[in-house]
């Protein structure tokens, strides 16, 4: 009996493995892009939300002549924000304290903290 004849590696061989190493990296590489791209979109809810919550307390402030504002003073029909801000990592604004002329701050359901500081008029 004839003993087999060694297996030739092909170029189709080749380029087949080529491709599926290639076609696995940029797996890889649009899972952690589009995870960027989520927190950079929830880095820019958040901090929008934060300012028009700031910018709400700072005007509910003014017009009451009170230093400090609830989520509720601002938010709802009528008010300054008329609808809920919708949480996009499991924050909580109702936690947050807002005052006139502060820092809005509020943490995500992971742990990270966002803060919004309004700009001075100056």
């Amino acid at each position: 009996m004839a003993a087999p004849a060694p297996r030739r590696i092909t170029r189709l061989r080749i380029v087949g493995l080529v491709v599926l190493v290639l076609g696995l990296g940029l797996a890889v590489f649009i899972g952690i892009a589009s995870r960027t791209v989520r927190r950079n979109a929830q880095t820019s809810v958040i901090t929008c939300n934060l300012a028009q919550l700031q910018a709400a307390a700072e005007q509910f402030c003014l017009e009451n002549h009170r230093l400090e504002a609830t989520y509720d003073d601002v938010v709802g029909p009528g008010k300054w924000i008329s609808s809920d801000l919708q949480p996009v990592a499991g924050e909580d604004y109702r936690s947050i304290k807002l005052r006139a002329g502060g820092t809005a701050t509020v943490r995500t359901r992971d742990g990270r903290e966002f803060s919004y500081t309004p700009k001075s008029g100056r």
